[in-house]
């Protein structure tokens, strides 16, 4: 709310900075959109040419680097040393470039396990990154700073010579130069047009795809960077002082979301009064040991957590079966090798989804975790429920059809790549090669061990048991705090005398200290409304009962640039 004031108040003085950033991003937006056209018009080819490989490379890098810009100039960045969770987490991992090798090196099979412990939040979607009772500011972007500006600014332009240095572009930016002049004056130049070093030139309507990307990042995107950078130092004295007006009211908040968390995970001072007072006779220990023996045998409970292994193995055994299938589309990438049509296996209208699913398979069981590289299975476990990626331009799965009709033709194309392997020249290199040299535990994993019905049988028990533990979450939202509440008691009744007393002085301490830091919120928020905003702000107490938790709430502030983002169709963060 503070931020949406702020912004309000100092509309007029950053004209410059708003136009700017909303040009900007229509960039990043026709960026995004020109990638995902060029790509679907190179999956409606037949072929596999070097320069169409070259072209699909660098449309790909396109689009994770117009998402990466999206992101960033949507999100405050003062909100990621407040929240709980990182705001940048998605794009931490890329943030010096799209190609680095050990993204996609594998986790090795001794890894596995520890990969899929730890990957329990990689779903290979950037969005939703954050939950809203981690967060203690919303991260969407709702009053723009000098600091955003510097940090976005800088972003955009090392992603854009990341751009600049992709061979695709090197090679082709003189060809797009002499076919620029001619394509101006509405002529075809036939003696012109994209292709590598072998002379392998795109198809037409690729051609006239390729073009319009090659002028958004060769013309347009600079151009913009530098009215944006122009805008930031005209507005910069603006810009400066609406930082230090953000940091002037979000340290005493901060600060007082310390003191009442502080104060709500410590134990009620009912509870230390009642037995300082020595009013405890009727205490019994063994009834407290029974109520939290129960509260521990609670059927649903025990359920739950009974799931949550048998889903942890079972994880851990399909990650076992894939890691050969993730191993092979690694050495097909490093290889920078195709599949091939292959009369009676793969059919030549199958090609491009096969090939899709050899390129996600590439992106689990990583050593490291990224916006869609993970280092267990999940993001392959939520595509099979239908849930679109953000850079998805082939729909794998149709959202009509039901999880066990999309694991059947998962498992399919498993079984097609363990036909291909065992098939001679059923893969092509860029250099005509047709001959690859699989590892001896990748071709056993692939066809030997490989074992479909037992990995169909696994997937849909894994989904049947997530279904079933979601149901009974539902009915168990305060068991977690019931057995705090009874082990908080019983160790307060095993403490002495001169522990209570101390542990009352702190309790006592806490309390006064949450309510000294109240105050000076409000009295600064209050003085800072009035002279920035002329607006008089009351921030009354929040309850400070441990069954209440701080949660973001919903508002209809779509943010300083959402809604550009929300006629694209693009997800906001958090707020």
């Amino acid at each position: 709310f503070l931020d949406v004031a702020l912004f309000r108040a100092n509309e007029g003085q950053l004209t410059a900075t708003t136009c700017s950033s909303h040009a900007l991003l229509a960039c990043w937006l026709d960026i995004k959109h020109q990638s995902q056209l060029l790509l679907q018009v190179l999956q409606e080819e037949k072929n596999d040419s070097n320069a169409k490989l070259e072209c699909e490379s660098f449309c790909r890098q396109c689009l994770e680097t117009a998402m990466d810009a999206m992101e960033r100039l949507s999100t405050d960045k003062l909100a990621q040393a407040a929240n709980l969770s990182d705001p940048f987490e998605s794009i931490s991992a890329t943030a010096g470039g799209h190609n680095n090798n050990n993204l996609l090196s594998g986790i090795g099979i001794q890894g596995v396990s520890s990969g899929i412990l730890e990957s329990k939040d990689d779903i290979g979607r950037r969005f939703p990154t954050q939950k809203r009772q981690d967060c203690w500011e919303s991260p969407r972007l709702h009053c723009p700073d000098y600091v955003w500006a510097e940090d976005s600014y800088q972003a955009c332009q090392r992603w854009l010579r990341n751009l600049c240095k992709h061979p695709f572009y090197v090679k082709d930016k003189d060809a797009f130069n002499a076919l620029t002049p001619n394509l101006h004056h509405g002529h075809n130049n036939h003696g012109t047009s994209y292709s590598n070093k072998n002379n392998e030139p795109l198809h037409p309507p690729s051609e006239r795809q390729a073009s319009i990307l090659i002028q958004l990042i060769q013309d347009d995107l600079p151009l913009r960077l530098l009215q944006f950078r122009q805008a930031m130092s005209a507005e910069e004295v603006v810009t400066k002082r609406l930082y230090l007006v953000k940091c002037e009211y979000r340290g005493p908040f901060r600060h007082f979301l310390e003191a009442h968390l502080s104060f709500l995970e410590a134990p009620s001072m009912d509870v230390v009064d009642y037995f300082l007072d020595g009013e405890c006779e009727s205490y019994d220990s063994e009834v407290q040991e029974e109520q939290l023996q129960d509260l521990l045998e609670t059927p649903e409970l025990v359920e739950m957590l009974t799931l949550e292994k048998d889903c942890e193995q079972f994880e851990l055994d399909l990650g076992k079966a894939l890691f050969p299938f993730s191993e092979l589309a690694r050495t097909l990438g490093h290889k920078k090798a195709r599949i091939k049509a292959v009369p009676g296996v793969v059919e030549e209208d199958e090609v491009a989804e096969l090939q899709e699913t050899v390129r996600r398979l590439k992106c689990i069981l990583c050593r490291k975790s990224g916006p869609e590289t993970s280092t267990g299975i999940r993001p392959i476990l939520v595509d099979l429920q239908s849930v679109r990626r953000d850079d998805e331009v082939l729909e794998s799965f149709d959202d009509s059809t039901s999880i066990k009709e999309n694991v059947a033709d998962f498992l399919s194309q498993l079984e097609c790549l363990s036909t291909l392997l065992k098939t001679r020249n059923a893969f092509r290199t860029r250099k005509g090669n047709h001959v690859i040299e699989f590892s001896a535990s990748v071709i056993k994993g692939c066809t030997e061990e490989f074992d479909p019905e037992l990995l169909e049988c696994q997937l849909l028990d894994w989904f049947d048991m997530v279904e079933r533990q979601h149901e009974l979450s539902h009915g168990q939202k305060y068991i977690v705090s019931d057995i705090r509440e009874v082990e908080t008691k019983m160790g307060i009744a095993d403490a002495s005398d001169e522990s209570l007393d101390v542990a009352k002085d702190n309790l006592e301490y806490m309390a006064d200290d949450r309510q000294l830091r109240l105050g000076i919120l409000q009295d600064l928020v209050e003085e800072l409304c009035l002279r920035e905003m002329n607006l008089h702000i009351l921030i009354n107490d929040p309850d400070p009962d441990p069954e209440e938790t701080l949660i973001l709430k919903e508002t209809s502030a779509v943010g300083f640039l959402g809604v550009p983002l929300q006629l694209a169709g693009e997800a906001l963060p958090v707020g």
